[in-house]
């Protein structure tokens, strides 16, 4: 494998949330790659930056710091990692290698981890059916249709904290710019996933590579939860919580996204169209049948799958990132 300084960026956006950047800082620095801190806060920071690059544009609609952000990558590779959580290094080193190996692959992850700072005890994901069915999944079986509804129906995961080929994310966030009205943050998970699936197949590793911090625990500080941040309105851009996906499945904003589809089948577009309609509104179905996310494809064995997090193997990465994660929690 080539060095990562010539493979991968690691890109940190931060928007108003300044104390989780020194376990950030602490954990990444002397990493031989390169990484960005992206700053949206009113102030800049006056920490400790170590070897981090830095870039500050003051407030600005969330999807346009990723795009920002993503295009000062000059590197084949690239993750968003939230301030708040820690891509491992183990799964930066293994997840990149994959995707630098196997050039039809549009992106790769591992086990999501969850971390409670209050509790500090870790707890694997809460479908771990959908991490092992994909961990077992032949997507080099599949056609395109088959990987889609696999990856959006049968065994539904975002791909928006997933390693990914640089130009793939850079034209996903562009296409969210170019059209506000599937720019409300109930689209962003789902039509950044739906455009990787359609670019080629998602590998997820049997590995750690995502310790989240828990957004169920008391006092949750997402960025959603900032009542000025989620009702801001960029001359028409905004989170706008308020607006659903399922509630918008409608030629007006579907077409948004189902040309993704288009450009990787022989379908036409109205084709393209009516198939990723349709799509969701399955998806959005079973959900609501099975009270959230789930695995819901054919029955297939994973008992011989034990999860990452519970495998001694992986105990002392799990350790070592929570322990970085530690200094910076309130």
């Amino acid at each position: 494998m080539k060095n990562l300084q010539e493979l991968f960026t690691l890109v940190v956006p931060v928007r108003e949330r300044h104390f989780n950047l020194p376990s950030i800082i602490g954990y990444y620095k002397n990493q031989p790659y390169r990484k960005i801190i992206y700053d949206a806060s009113t102030k800049r920071y006056d920490g400790d930056l170590a070897d981090f690059e830095y870039h500050h544009s003051g407030p600005e609609f969330q999807h346009q710091s990723y795009l920002k952000a993503y295009k000062m990558v000059r590197t084949p590779f690239l993750i968003n990692c939230p301030d708040d959580d820690i891509m491992t290094h183990d799964s930066i080193e293994k997840c990149v290698n994959f995707l630098h190996e196997n050039e039809q692959y549009a992106a790769c992850d591992g086990e999501v981890v969850e971390w409670d700072p209050y509790t500090n005890k870790t707890n694997s994901e809460r479908k771990p059916e959908v991490c092992k069915s994909r961990i077992v999944h032949d997507w080099d079986l599949d056609n395109v249709l088959q990987r889609v509804n696999f990856g959006v129906v049968e065994s539904s995961r975002s791909c928006c904290h997933s390693f990914l080929r640089t130009e793939d994310a850079i034209e996903i966030m562009e296409n969210f710019m170019q059209n506000k009205q599937i720019c409300p943050i109930s689209f962003l998970d789902r039509v950044y996933t739906f455009a990787t699936l359609c670019k080629g197949p998602v590998k997820t590793l049997p590995i750690v590579q995502h310790i989240r911090t828990s957004n169920s625990r008391p006092n949750s500080d997402r960025n959603m939860n900032y009542e000025d941040i989620a009702k801001e309105d960029w001359d028409g851009y905004g989170l706008k919580a308020h607006i659903a996906m399922e509630d918008n499945l409608d030629d007006h904003h579907v077409s948004c996204f189902s040309h993704f589809l288009q450009k990787e089948t022989k379908m036409s577009q109205q084709e393209a169209l009516d198939w990723t309609i349709q799509l969701y509104k399955k998806h959005f179905r079973i959900r609501r049948e099975n009270g959230g996310g789930g695995y819901f494809g054919e029955k297939i064995d994973t008992n011989h799958i034990q999860m990452p997090c519970k495998q001694e193997k992986f105990a002392n990465i799990v350790r070592e990132a929570t322990k970085c994660m530690r200094i910076g929690d309130k």
